[in-house]
């Protein structure tokens, strides 16, 4: 479970440098998806969540491999906006959807082997980042959407957009916290890999 761990971590932080045109992320969520399904299909026999989430993850990584490279050459500023929000959205859904799948095959070994290996702080921790996401994603969408972003529901939205961000930041790390308790627990209790 080391390997989701460190998956975990480029796929949950973003640290992104701009060059001019060309964007890109040190800690890139292919490589992230990639450390994930090294330990995926090893943890199928616990829980058939792991075996749907290793096909999942690896559409992900095949995703946003692409999506790094369209932001490595300066291609994604050129695309229209409604486009760059819809590949942000599919990301984060679909960031989401790995991360809950992943909780409840936890909580599927938990239920499996009598053990308690932290399933629900992890899935509270989730519900804490779907929440600061949709707090950050939608009033970012309307404060596009003003005629005049600068004036007072500008300013609303965009410390709605700013207070979803740092809570996305502290549960995120919160999440991370808890995710390695949980692996030396898992190691702890013998279970491969």
């Amino acid at each position: 479970m080391r390997s989701i761990l460190f998956g975990l971590f480029f796929i949950l932080f973003d640290i992104t440098l701009n060059l001019g045109a060309m964007s890109f992320s040190i800690l890139p969520d292919f490589v992230g998806y990639a450390l994930m399904l090294r330990v995926l299909g090893g943890m199928a026999p616990y829980s058939v969540r792991f075996e749907r989430l290793d096909t999942t993850v690896k559409y992900m990584t095949a995703y946003s491999a692409i999506y790094y490279f369209l932001q490595l050459v300066g291609y994604l500023p050129t695309m229209a906006l409604p486009l760059q929000q819809l590949f942000a959205l599919i990301d984060l859904v679909m960031r989401l959807y790995i991360l809950r799948e992943l909780f409840l095959g936890i909580r599927d070994i938990e239920d499996g082997r009598s053990l308690d290996l932290g399933s629900g702080r992890l899935l509270t921790q989730w519900k804490a980042i779907l929440c600061c996401s949709l707090l950050t994603l939608l009033p970012g969408w309307l404060l596009l959407m003003l005629a005049d972003p600068n004036g007072a529901a500008g300013s609303v939205l965009s410390a709605l957009v700013l207070v979803g961000m740092l809570g996305g930041l502290f549960f995120s790390i919160r999440l991370m916290i808890f995710f390695y308790q949980s692996q030396k627990q898992y190691n702890a209790a013998g279970l491969l890999p």
